[in-house]
């Protein structure tokens, strides 16, 4: 008799969703760009600031959640027996 590992499927998942997830970090890093860009493109007009501010706030904020969630799925993927838990990714303390 043939045993797959059930863990298998799981783990090809996970990196498919590590894929989907940086493509999409990738698209809303580019548009965040493009804000930074229109403001330094704008630099003679009042509250230049402003696109060039949102811009890098947001950058910095999909940076952060980009990181700490594929810290979580691989983490997720080197211990294939533990359940997946979306909603609450840490354990509470």
């Amino acid at each position: 008799m043939i045993h797959q590992k059930s863990t298998s499927l799981k783990t090809f998942f996970l990196w498919c969703f590590i894929l989907i997830f940086s493509l999409i970090a990738a698209y809303l890093s580019l548009i965040s760009l493009f804000s930074v860009w229109v403001g330094f493109e704008h630099i003679q007009q009042f509250a230049f600031w402003v696109p060039i501010l949102a811009g890098a706030i947001s950058i910095a904020a999909i940076f952060c959640i980009f990181v700490s969630s594929i810290k979580y799925f691989l983490k997720q993927t080197k211990n294939p027996s533990a359940q997946l838990t979306l909603i609450f990714p840490y354990k509470k303390t």
